[in-house]
């Protein structure tokens, strides 16, 4: 910290505390007739500048991203809709096999299919059994 002071007040002494930068007289006055001489003019054109910029891009320049994002929702929604149909499958598919106490059933109904039997000659058989 002291080099610093010791460099500042030695600048200080030699250039010393007055600006060396003046601004001509009357120069802010003159300064936007100035600026304003040196901007070109434009040509009156019949036609909003609106509509030439719409001239100049073709419609799907101008949509491409509504297009996109469009296009990503329709993928989300779909991958949605196949995922929830394919877990409502799969619990029907669960609750179907899994009757009772956790004992799958389908076995059984398979056998039961194949031996033609209804329910009279099965409580039959139960019956005989015992």
């Amino acid at each position: 910290m002291k080099t610093e002071d010791v460099l500042n007040k030695r600048l200080q002494q030699r250039v010393g505390k007055t600006n060396p930068f003046a601004v001509p007289e009357g120069y802010f006055e003159q300064l936007p007739q100035r600026v304003m001489a040196l901007i070109p003019e434009k040509e009156a054109n019949d036609v909003p500048e609106e509509k030439q910029i719409a001239k100049k891009r073709p419609l799907l320049k101008m949509m491409w991203k509504y297009a996109v994002a469009a296009c990503c929702g329709g993928l989300i929604c779909i991958s949605a809709f196949y995922l929830y149909d394919t877990k409502e499958a799969q619990v029907a598919e669960n609750s179907a096999t899994i009757t009772g106490h956790g004992v799958n059933n389908t076995y059984e109904d398979a056998v039961m299919d194949c031996a033609m039997m209804d329910n009279a000659d099965i409580y039959a058989c139960l019956m005989s059994n015992e």
